[in-house]
């Protein structure tokens, strides 16, 4: 499944710090980072451990601190960058055990919380006012029960923002302005998903119930032809000269006329439901006088027949040439399966439409794309144009067929997708693509998990291994990778050795 993906290989993080820190000697502050944030990336835990630099000169394991000191020092407008890392260093608790390194620490940190402030209280504002705006139109609940929580938890994360939003501002403190931009940005995005899906499965609902109209419609429309033709035919015409009422009726024709009117591209849901219901109460009306038409003609054959089997003995008229015509069949009604699946045909088409498009803006059209990946886009186009050309077709398993292959390649595209994202160091992004990876391929799936179980564990290590549902849902999603794939094993081309480890170890807890 890897097959034209770019590989990673992985670097010794004594080899980078010791580069980090020679270049830090010689004040070579951009080249100095640009190491430590390599050793930071493979083992950023803090240690007392010297790592022994030449002959017998060493200093301790401390990569968020000198990452720190030398964005710290190449100007004010890295400080940013250099807050991060004295943070993380700071939550980690070993770097107050080393008096000087503490001591800069504290004045680097004093001196950039100065230079950043100002633009850090501008950001959080802004980004606390961006999701004031999303969540306005989103204060009623919501009858969709991942919607509400989503909904719910993006209030709870803007009513956070700005109480960190103040916090900062009454303190001056830096990390709570960043706190207040991050969770607002939170709670932004959570606005932004709930009002996405809330549009989107309002689009579901009406093309679906566009479908069922329109299939109510066609099936009312047959229903009054071949009621029609029943009523018009000559060799019935004696059966019913006593019998007036047996019509066109009035209300089947009318409710017909109120559901066509009904349905118009613009329509509402509940004008699209209400046309449906008004198809169905017209079938209903057609068919009770077909069926009472058909009764009466037969009601008016066994009459005949009586009548010739009394004049075999009494004389009686010979029964007629043309009574007992024939009776046509009751019309064939669509079958169920196949209503279904086109349906399920359309939905599929609708889910292209906005998870396919998505993906292939992340996995953008430069000429040094995979072949892998140009067959998989080639593939899906097509396969989305001959669903539209066969959603109406009268091949019920054909069209199963057609919605599982659309499934699946979207499912290989995605994990492309997530696998690019990975590879290019953007882990959130990579969870988003994968997480809703349908059930279509087991080992397309179960790729999916390892990935998703990679890029939660960077996101734990990063945050400095303090947010434990971090931890315990890349655990979950190795041990759903492996209920898939038992066989599977991170790629260790790909696959950093921590998580390598992390990976084996959730696997023997779960063995033992």
């Amino acid at each position: 499944m890897m097959t034209g993906l770019a590989l990673v290989t992985w670097a010794d993080p004594e080899e980078s710090f010791k580069k980090g820190i020679a270049a830090l000697d010689l004040e070579k502050w951009q080249e100095s980072a640009s190491h430590l944030r390599a050793a930071v990336a493979e083992n950023p835990r803090e240690s007392e451990n010297r790592v022994f630099l030449s002959g017998v000169f060493s200093r301790p394991y401390l990569p968020h601190y000198y990452l720190g000191w030398a964005l710290f020092n190449s100007g004010l407008q890295d400080c940013t960058e250099a807050l991060k890392a004295f943070e993380a260093s700071e939550r980690q608790g070993l770097i107050k055990s080393f008096k000087r390194q503490y001591q800069n620490l504290q004045t680097a940190r004093d001196r950039c919380n100065e230079a950043v402030l100002p633009d850090a209280l501008a950001a959080a504002h802004g980004e606390l006012e961006r999701a004031t705006r999303l969540g306005e139109g989103l204060t009623e609940p919501l009858a969709d029960a991942d919607l509400e929580r989503d909904r719910v938890a993006g209030l709870d994360k803007l009513t956070e923002a700005r109480a960190a939003l103040e916090s900062g501002q009454d303190g001056s403190r830096l990390s709570d302005l960043q706190a207040a931009e991050r969770v607002a940005g939170e709670a932004a995005a959570l606005f932004t998903k709930v009002a996405s899906r809330s549009s989107a499965a309002t689009s579901e609902r009406l093309a679906v119930a566009m479908a069922g109209a329109r299939s109510a419609i066609e099936e009312a429309v047959g229903a009054r032809q071949d009621l029609s033709r029943l009523l018009a035919d000559p060799g019935r015409s004696a059966a019913w000269s006593e019998q007036a009422d047996l019509v066109m009726p009035a209300d089947g024709v009318a409710r017909l006329e109120s559901a066509r009117s009904k349905l118009r591209n613009d329509s509402s849901l509940a004008e699209i439901e209400q046309a449906q219901a008004d198809a169905k109460v017209a079938i209903s009306s057609f068919e009770r006088m077909r069926e009472r038409a058909e009764q009466a003609t037969t009601r008016y054959v066994e009459g005949l027949e009586r009548q010739a089997a009394l004049g075999a003995t009494g004389g009686s008229p010979r029964l007629p040439v043309q009574v007992a015509p024939e009776i046509r069949p009751a019309r064939e009604t669509r079958p169920t399966t196949l209503n279904s699946a086109q349906r399920k045909l359309v939905n599929e088409i609708l889910r292209l439409r906005t998870i396919g498009s998505r993906l292939l803006g992340v996995l953008g059209t430069e000429e040094t794309a995979s072949e892998l990946l140009e067959t998989q886009k080639s593939r899906l186009t097509l396969l989305i144009l001959e669903a539209r050309e066969r959603r109406t077709t009268e091949d019920a398993e054909g069209l199963e067929t057609l919605r599982s292959r659309l499934a699946s390649s979207l499912a290989a595209l995605q994990l492309i997708a997530g696998a690019r994202a990975f590879l290019a160091g953007d882990a959130l992004q990579t969870i988003e693509i994968l997480d809703d990876t349908e059930q279509t391929d087991v080992q397309l799936v179960a790729q999916a998990h390892l990935f998703v179980a990679a890029a939660l564990h960077t996101l734990y290590l990063v945050g400095g291994e303090v947010d434990d549902s971090l931890g315990m849902r890349a655990s979950s999603a190795v041990r759903e990778c492996r209920a898939l794939a038992q066989d599977l094993t991170p790629d260790p081309r790909v696959f950093s050795p921590l998580f390598r480890a992390f990976f084996q170890q959730v696997v023997n807890s779960g063995a033992s």
